[in-house]
């Protein structure tokens, strides 16, 4: 093989690379890694916990189904005690995952009420009505991609890729704040 030969072929996993990489780039205009500060902030607000790993990877998230529909046992902490007396059984309990500050979250869901409240080490950090990433995740469970991001102050932008079996219907899926903006049925 002559030397120009070789320098092509050497150039060709580069240029795989490149592709791979500009198609990220272009994917991210609605995507990213979600940044922030533990609870609660300096003017009292409660920061929502985002999953770091929201997809499908068989590493750390070897399930589809995001909630599950379960009762709530006992012994419980204060925080669950009093939720579970005003509000009842959640409709649905995610099952647990890591945040994006490293914490091990637990949420429940009530649906009929339109509320989600979030646990760390069973204390109540964060409450907010149900999103539609919330809706989403119960509807269709984790995606087989996910991608995330908040630079700065712009909003947390989500993007969900779902696809069947076979890998022929995907379907793509974009979030600013918990909210549908892209994507739908």
């Amino acid at each position: 093989m002559n030397r120009r030969n070789h320098s092509l072929a050497s150039a060709q996993p580069a240029f795989s690379a490149l592709a791979a990489l500009i198609l990220l780039i272009v994917l991210a205009g609605c995507s990213g890694y979600s940044g922030g500060g533990p609870l609660p902030t300096p003017d009292g607000t409660t920061i929502k916990r985002v999953a770091i790993h929201d997809s499908i990877d068989y590493q750390y998230q070897w399930r589809a189904a995001a909630y599950e529909r379960t009762r709530v046992r006992r012994p419980l902490s204060q925080d669950k005690a009093d939720i579970l007396a005003v509000c009842g059984q959640p409709d649905y309990v995610r099952i647990p995952f890591r945040s994006q500050f490293g914490e091990e979250t637990e949420e429940w869901l009530y649906i009929g009420q339109d509320r989600l409240f979030q646990f760390v080490e069973d204390k109540l950090v964060h409450s907010q009505p149900v999103s539609d990433l919330e809706r989403l995740l119960l509807r269709k469970g984790y995606p087989q991609y996910a991608f995330q991001t908040q630079p700065g102050r712009v909003p947390l932008r989500q993007t969900l890729v779902y696809r069947d079996w076979e890998g022929h219907d995907v379907e793509v899926y974009c979030l600013a704040n918990g909210k549908l903006v892209v994507g739908g049925e």
